[in-house]
């Protein structure tokens, strides 16, 4: 992972993330965040894996099971928001899941027709698990540490992406007050796990 690139796409994020993520005007509220804050006892981080690419995402608690895509930054250096939907993306340039460092996966909340991917993702919180299978065969299996809402002109760029050398993963979406004069939410929505296992 270059962390220059990755800081930089981040530090775009509030801005970018998800803006075309617009919805109906009768359209359901996502849920609200959790904001739980401290990992199961006794949870111990797995050893990290060598670098592969995620092709499937499970996250039973919210019935979600998807193929993820890859996404990188845009010309102007901002993160890429995802073009499909229905389907996350990886943030290819970051970490892949199970490898040592945040690997990020990037969902849409909602669109004009409906929920999207990641429409439930605020209800995930502390102990939950996800699974991520990678093209290597291997599936890392994480527990959720904590899920925040921050304010987009907030971003947590330093907390998304602190490395301590342990696998880790987070997930992203839009959450908050959904401002209809711009079409986009207020805030994002992140998902902060860590790896405890691998099959």
């Amino acid at each position: 992972m270059v962390r220059g690139v990755v800081a930089t796409a981040m530090a775009g994020v509030a801005v970018v993330l998800f803006t075309a993520a617009t919805r109906g005007p009768h359209q359901a509220d996502p849920p609200p965040a959790h904001t739980d804050t401290v990992l199961p006892g006794g949870v111990v981080a797995a050893a990290p894996l060598d670098r592969s690419a995620p092709v499937r995402l499970e996250i039973p608690r919210i019935g979600l099971d998807t193929s993820p895509g890859c996404s990188g930054t845009t010309a102007s250096g901002s993160l890429a928001a995802p073009d499909d939907f229905a389907r996350a993306t990886w943030f290819e340039p970051g970490a892949s899941p199970g490898e040592a460092g945040p690997a990020v996966i990037l969902g849409h909340v909602d669109s004009t027709s409906g929920p999207a991917v990641f429409f439930r993702l605020g209800e995930l919180s502390a102990g939950d698990e996800v699974r991520v299978t990678r093209a290597d065969g291997r599936t890392a299996h994480f527990v959720v540490d904590r899920t925040e809402s921050v304010d987009k002109t907030q971003f947590p760029t330093d907390r998304v992406f602190a490395d301590d050398g342990t696998a880790r993963l987070r997930l992203i979406t839009c959450g908050g007050t959904f401002d209809p004069a711009h079409g986009r939410y207020l805030a994002n929505v992140i998902v902060y796990a860590t790896s405890v296992a691998v099959t």
